[in-house]
């Protein structure tokens, strides 16, 4: 494995994914319908429902359609240390943490923008982004040292 000093800095663009939209869809579709089947009061049925609305427009407002001020529309990495675009165009360092997740269909990046408390998540589909750019973020991830994410 190359020296991380040596590695070419990547940056991706983000944009919405079909298929973020499709599974977020399901998922939340899922919930309601199993709403059903418990044994609660109707009104308080109704509210739960109410809520997974709420949360699911909240949601694909943020990931998918990225027009939350704080929803991420630039991943930018160099020598392992990242900055992000967001939506407001505010720029900041971040870190990424252990917690993050790698497949060949989904990147769930966690980071820790410096002087904020929380988690910042990326998610990223294929789609999200072009193929080339979701290709190297992928590779990239997968040879940092576990240690680091």
């Amino acid at each position: 494995m190359s020296s991380p000093k040596f590695v070419a800095p990547l940056r991706v663009n983000l944009q919405g994914s079909l298929l973020a939209a499709v599974v977020l869809l399901v998922i939340y579709i899922g919930a309601i319908y199993w709403l059903k089947y418990l044994a609660i009061p109707g009104l308080l049925k109704f509210g739960l429902a109410a809520l997974l609305v709420w949360s699911l427009a909240a949601n694909f407002r943020r990931y998918v359609l990225l027009k939350h001020p704080r929803s991420v529309v630039e991943l930018y990495c160099h020598s392992n240390e990242w900055d992000l675009k967001l939506a407001n165009d505010q720029r900041c360092s971040a870190e990424l943490l252990d917690s993050t997740f790698v497949s060949s269909w989904l990147l769930v990046l966690n980071f820790r923008i410096e002087g904020e408390k929380g988690v910042c998540s990326v998610v990223i589909a294929p789609g999200g982004t072009d193929s080339n750019s979701f290709r190297r973020l992928n590779v990239r991830l997968r040879r940092l040292d576990p240690a680091a994410i």
